[in-house]
């Protein structure tokens, strides 16, 4: 009986492996990166990055899809990699999260007591187009590192009515950001 059940296992493990090694593959995904010495520093070593929205009334968001106090930023990037073979270009990529609306690409404010409502925040690129945060964007351009090592990447970030009526209060949010190299 023993010898029955075995063969039967072993016939049926025979048969799946011969009908999985039939169906042909659709294609092949191929998986390329860069590993490199060194990355570029940021605004001299300080990462995280304070962007202080102007006060504005809450009228001059009066309408869905109004835009008000728009408030530049800079990453200053230096000691970039230069030796043959390092990456030319540089970028970064808005990275989706938590405080990140994927439909529209906007930040979402914290939300609760004091807090506005009805108003997200744009990052606009050097150009004032909208970077939709958490997606591959060719609005948020790449731009070259020059022979010394240095680039520098400049944003804008703005409030947008999401809603007919804004309600005041406090707007704070925040979003992760990663360098890109090609």
């Amino acid at each position: 009986m023993k010898k029955k059940i075995m063969a039967a296992l072993l016939t049926s493990a025979g048969l799946m492996a011969a009908t999985s090694s039939a169906s042909a593959s659709d294609g092949t995904i191929q998986i390329d990166g860069l590993i490199t010495p060194s990355t570029c520093k940021i605004n001299g070593g300080a990462n995280n990055i304070a962007v202080v929205l102007p006060t504005v009334r809450a009228t001059a968001l009066a309408s869905v899809g109004a835009v008000a106090g728009r408030m530049p930023f800079t990453l200053a990037l230096t000691d970039c990699p230069t030796s043959t073979g390092s990456p030319t270009r540089v970028g970064v990529y808005f990275e989706p999260g938590p405080t990140v609306n994927l439909a529209s690409g906007r930040l979402i404010p914290d939300r609760g007591t004091g807090k506005a409502s009805g108003v997200e925040v744009n990052v606009l690129n050097d150009q004032f187009r909208q970077i939709k945060i958490g997606s591959a964007n060719p609005d948020s351009p790449l731009t070259n590192i020059d022979t010394g090592g240095n680039a520098t990447l400049n944003y804008f970030a703005e409030y947008y009515a999401k809603d007919a009526v804004v309600e005041s209060g406090l707007v704070n949010t925040r979003v992760q950001y990663s360098l890109v190299y090609q």
